[in-house]
């Protein structure tokens, strides 16, 4: 699915983006990560697999 691997590709731009500076836009990165974990399916679509959850 296209729209599952963009949205894996922004989540590590933004795991990237707050390793170099966590405090960047105030904390700008880590809500919009929020948003995406709490918008995106559960478990099989979902960012983590089972072993993980």
């Amino acid at each position: 699915m296209k729209c599952m691997r963009l949205l894996r590709e922004v989540k590590e731009n933004l795991e990237a983006a707050i390793e170099l500076d966590a405090t960047a836009q105030n904390g700008y990165p880590q809500a919009f990560l929020g948003y995406l974990y709490a918008g995106v399916p559960g478990w099989p679509l979902s960012f983590v697999n089972a072993k993980s959850s």
